[in-house]
């Protein structure tokens, strides 16, 4: 019994484990803005908490991107977001703005790009620059 508990111990240790995350620079508008891709369950886990580790200020520009996902809530963050969903080719699928106790999904999805509603217009930029999407999908 011991052992077992040491075994997942262990296991939870690795998942949780801080590694050193995919994280691109990117200019958008003249404006900087850190754009983290969470691969990994830890950064997945812990997704916009995170955003005081990478950026400096904290009015600071910052935009998630999680693959592999086609569902996103807003259960234990009361701020408001905004999502663009893409497909595998890159392709925009949805565009809209999630509240506090909100889920949003998209059946066709591949992944979301999360952004602060006041950087709305950051990720509008981004979905037009195909060259970046193809980056982010290539990480």
């Amino acid at each position: 019994m011991r052992q077992q508990h040491r075994e997942a111990n262990k296991l939870w240790k690795k998942i949780l484990r801080p590694q050193k995350p995919a994280i691109m620079h990117l200019e958008l508008g003249g404006q900087q803005f850190t754009l983290l891709l969470a691969k990994r369950f830890r950064e997945r886990l812990l997704g916009w908490a995170l955003r005081p580790t990478y950026v400096d200020s904290a009015d600071g520009q910052f935009i998630l991107f999680l693959p592999n996902t086609k569902i996103v809530h807003q259960l234990f963050l009361r701020q408001e977001l905004a999502l663009a969903f893409i497909d595998k080719q890159g392709v925009l699928t949805k565009q809209t703005q999630l509240s506090f106790m909100q889920v949003s999904w998209c059946r066709s999805a591949f992944g979301v790009f999360e952004a602060l509603p006041q950087h709305r217009w950051a990720l509008d930029e981004l979905m037009s620059n195909q060259t970046l999407i193809k980056r982010c999908l290539a990480f």
